[in-house]
């Protein structure tokens, strides 16, 4: 309905796109706010891995806000794919959404509506990667052995060599011999001794990604707009949410990945 079909008293409606891209981003950083840096616990370590969960559902949640602009909307926000598209690939995108990983769900989309595509040999998307291999290792962690080296202090045994035995724990090292798969993040091998920074990694990978796909899609979804945790301020906007903890991916000639 257009403003000058508007009247006091008359009831109008509106349809408004809503998503979850925020909400996740803001658990990942009030999550992150509640880790202590010193303790290394069961419970902080449960907080760590909600924290880099949730930062990963903000990216899940943004680009299917953008999927949904372009192919399920009606509204006049809906973001027309561009002239020379092969329709056989929009087709293709539409029929196969569900299917698609979030990898492909990056690299297919911007394209459709922008001349931008996410350069996968650079930063964020490189990135993005090593992030998707961290969040799997999460979700589908998998069993795995540990050599640890003991220096034996004392012993109790019978006259049938039974009883027991203990000592001091030197070192403890895994047993599965494979390449580094975080070259570049440096995320934690051991899921069970993550740290704050695994979470502050996560949350600045989701960012920066987000802010790269907003930028050339001018999609409607919210750029970052919540409460933060802390400061008694009332809301974060754009860029500002990277002043929230500490970052370690930023390029030191412009400030930026």
């Amino acid at each position: 309905m257009k403003s000058k079909d508007k009247k006091i008293g008359k009831i109008t409606k509106q349809t408004m796109v809503n998503d979850l891209s925020d909400s996740y981003l803001a658990s990942a950083l009030r999550l992150l706010e509640e880790v202590d840096s010193n303790d290394q616990c069961h419970r902080q370590n449960g907080k760590i891995v909600l924290s880099c969960i949730s930062s990963f559902l903000s990216l899940e949640s943004s680009i299917n806000r953008a999927y949904f602009e372009i192919f399920k909307t009606e509204q006049i926000y809906k973001k027309p794919i561009r002239s020379g598209i092969p329709s056989v690939l929009s087709n293709y995108i539409k029929q196969n959404w569900n299917r698609l990983s979030i990898k492909e769900k990056y690299l297919l989309l911007p394209p459709l509506i922008s001349d931008f595509e996410f350069d996968v040999n650079n930063k964020p998307f490189t990135l993005f990667n090593e992030f998707i291999v961290f969040r799997n290792s999460l979700i589908h962690s998998k069993s795995w052995e540990t050599e640890h080296s003991i220096l034996v202090d004392n012993i109790d045994l019978d006259e049938n060599n039974s009883g027991s035995w203990g000592g001091s724990l030197l070192n403890t090292r895994h047993l599965e011999d494979k390449a580094d798969p975080y070259p570049l993040t440096d995320f934690s091998i051991d899921i069970s001794k993550l740290t704050r920074s695994d979470a502050e990694k996560s949350l600045e990978i989701a960012c920066l990604l987000r802010l790269k796909l907003f930028e050339h899609t001018k999609t409607t979804f919210p750029n970052f707009h919540f409460d933060p945790p802390r400061n008694g301020e009332h809301v974060v906007m754009g860029e500002d949410v990277l002043n929230y903890f500490t970052r370690h991916f930023v390029d030191n000639e412009n400030n930026t990945a």
